[in-house]
């Protein structure tokens, strides 16, 4: 009987083959998981960006459902009361939790204009204006992941016939 196996014809080839797939699956496992880290580090900024803008919104929001910003004629023609008072808004917000990693700032409010309507008048002797347009624009941060996002929102009011603030 013939060995075809003998010992001086064996050279390892086995050896080689499986060293090779081994390496070639140690790379695929380490790309895999650097693929995952990229994955959970893009979700977590976009979690970070939906916070950020969902954030700036609220501080929107908050300002135009208080009445009491608009109720007198100093707030409603002066931009720099009204901001004022926005600040005082994100100060209060920011020292109810000083562990937030979303924090908040006012860019700019700007009145844009004013319109005078008739039958608004504080005496006989004029009117007051009675429906103003603003301009809000707030920006929010996210102190981790360095996402911002920034609003700018527009809104206008008026105010009643025969109303005029003082």
């Amino acid at each position: 009987m013939i060995n075809l196996w003998n010992r001086k014809s064996q050279t390892g080839l086995v050896l080689l083959t499986s060293l090779a797939l081994l390496l070639l699956l140690s790379l695929l496992a380490t790309a895999s998981l650097h693929l995952v880290n990229l994955n959970a580090l893009l979700a977590n900024h976009h979690q970070s960006a939906h916070l950020t803008q969902q954030f700036a919104q609220n501080i929107i929001n908050e300002l135009l459902a208080n009445i009491s910003h608009f109720t007198d004629q100093k707030t409603a023609t002066d931009p720099a009361e009204l901001e004022a008072r926005l600040q005082t808004l994100l100060q209060a917000t920011a020292s109810v939790d000083q562990s937030a990693l979303v924090t908040g700032e006012l860019v700019s409010i700007n009145c844009l204009a004013e319109q005078r309507l008739n039958g608004c008048s504080i005496d006989t002797g004029g009117q007051c204006a009675s429906r103003y347009y603003w301009e809000l624009r707030v920006r929010a941060s996210h102190a981790s992941s360095l996402a911002q996002s920034e609003i700018t929102q527009g809104f206008s009011f008026d105010y009643l016939p025969g109303y005029c603030p003082q």
